[in-house]
C-alpha cells in the first residue's frame, strides 16, 4: 500500500522513475557500515563502553528504537552520537528504506505496463495484436493453453501494443500471463521476450482477412529465424497461396485465422497435422462433416457400425446423437447404442446419402 502510495505521489508530482544507480546498493551497505563502526569505536573510546555494548547502543539508535538502558553521558560522546548517526546514519537508513520502496513500485509498473524483461524459458510466446477484440480472443487462447496437458503448466507471454495506453487486464493476469509492450518489428522486442528460448511461438495475423498480414508474418518469422528460436513456429495464413513460402521462411504449421476457435493453433504446436484436419472441417471445400438422421434409430456397437460405413466408401462417421439429442463424439468402443443422428465426414454430400447409410448399416 506505501509503494502504491509513492508511485502515485511521483507521478502526481512528476518525478523521474526511479532507477539505481551501478553499484549504488553496495555503497550505500558500506557507508552505513562505516558510520555504524566509527560510532562503535567512539562509544567505545568517549564512554568506556564494552564492545557488544557499543554495537547494541549503535543498531538500537540507527533504527530509532531508543531503548535507553544504554546512552551516551559525556558530552563528546553525545556529539558523536549526533554527527554520525542523526546526521548520517538515519538519513541514509530513512533514504536506503525510501529508494527500495520506489524501487519496488517501479517494478511493480513496468510489470503492469508492459516494461518488464522477464528473461523467461521454455514458454509459450503469442506475438500479434489482432484488430479482432484482442483482449477475448487471448483469454480464449490462454484458456485453450491452460486445458492442454502437455502445455497447462508452461508460463505464457504475449509480445503485442494491444495495452501501449493501459495495464494488462486482470483477466490476463489472473491466467498468469505476462507480457511485453511492443510489436515483432520493433527493435529489440522479440529478444526482450526471450522469444529465442520459448518452447513454441504462436504467430496471429492483425486480420482475418487482409492478405498482407502475410507480408507482416513473412517479416516476424524471418526476424525469428535470425535470433535463432529453438521452438516451432505456428502462424496464421490470409491467403493459401503465401502457405508455401511462409512454410521456407520457417513455419513448422500454418493455420487461417479463425477468431471463434483459437484452440486451432494449439493443436498445430502440441499435435503437428492435426491443424490441417481440422481446417478441412472448416471450409467449404474438400471433405465436409455431414449429418444424417436414421428413422427409426439404429441400434447396435459403434464398432460395427464404422466398419460398415468405411466398409461401403460412404464416409467415416466420427460421432452420433442419442434419442435424446445428446451428442457423443468419437465414441470408440461403444456397445449398445441407440443412434437417431449420425456425422460423417464425407468427400461430398449426395442426395441419396441416407439411404446408402440405411442399406449398409442393414
Amino acid at each position: 500500500m506505501l509503494a502504491a502510495f509513492l508511485l502515485r505521489l511521483r507521478r502526481r508530482q512528476g518525478y523521474r522513475a526511479y532507477v539505481p544507480a551501478e553499484g549504488g546498493v553496495q555503497r550505500l551497505v558500506l557507508y552505513l557500515f562505516g558510520i555504524f563502526v566509527a560510532h562503535v569505536v567512539a562509544m567505545m573510546a568517549l564512554e568506556d563502553m564494552a564492545p557488544f555494548d557499543a554495537a547494541w547502543l549503535t543498531a538500537t539508535t540507527m533504527v530509532t528504537v531508543g531503548y535507553g538502558d544504554f546512552f551516551a553521558k559525556t558530552v563528546e560522546g553525545r556529539l558523536a552520537t549526533m554527527i554520525l548517526l542523526y546526521a548520517g546514519g538515519i538519513f541514509v537508513l530513512a533514504k536506503a528504506v525510501n529508494d527500495w520502496i520506489e524501487a519496488k513500485a517501479e517494478k511493480a509498473e513496468r510489470k503492469a505496463r508492459g516494461a518488464w524483461r522477464w528473461n523467461m524459458r521454455e514458454h509459450i510466446l503469442i506475438v500479434g495484436t489482432p484488430e479482432r477484440l484482442p483482449t477475448p480472443f487471448f483469454e480464449r487462447l490462454v484458456k485453450s493453453i491452460r486445458d492442454t496437458p502437455e502445455l497447462s503448466g508452461r508460463p505464457v507471454q504475449i509480445l503485442t501494443t494491444a495495452y501501449a495506453e493501459a495495464t494488462l487486464p486482470r483477466s490476463l493476469a489472473d491466467l498468469g500471463v505476462v507480457h511485453w509492450n511492443g510489436g515483432p518489428a520493433d527493435p529489440g522486442a522479440l529478444a526482450a521476450a526471450n522469444a529465442g528460448e520459448a518452447f513454441g511461438v504462436l504467430i496471429l495475423a492483425r486480420s482475418v482477412t487482409d492478405p498482407t498480414c502475410d507480408a507482416e508474418t513473412f517479416d516476424t518469422i524471418d526476424r525469428l529465424r535470425t535470433l535463432p528460436v529453438r521452438g516451432p513456429i505456428i502462424a496464421e495464413c490470409i491467403d493459401d497461396a503465401n502457405r508455401e513460402r511462409l512454410r521456407r521462411a520457417g513455419a513448422r504449421a500454418l493455420v487461417r485465422p479463425l477468431p471463434a476457435y483459437p484452440g486451432m493453433l494449439i493443436r498445430a504446436l502440441v499435435a503437428p497435422g492435426s491443424e490441417a484436419i481440422i481446417e478441412e472441417l472448416f471450409t467449404a471445400q474438400g471433405d465436409e462433416c455431414y449429418r444424417v438422421d436414421l428413422s427409426p434409430p439404429w441400434k447396435g456397437d459403434w464398432t460395427r457400425l464404422a466398419g460398415a460405413l468405411i466398409a461401403e466408401a460412404i464416409g467415416t462417421p466420427i460421432a452420433f446423437e442419442d434419442a435424446a439429442g445428446r451428442i457423443h463424439v468419437n465414441p470408440v468402443g461403444r456397445r449398445g447404442i441407440e443412434a437417431a443422428a449420425l456425422f460423417l465426414v464425407m468427400p461430398e454430400h449426395r442426395a441419396d446419402t441416407g439411404d446408402l447409410v440405411r442399406a449398409a448399416l442393414k
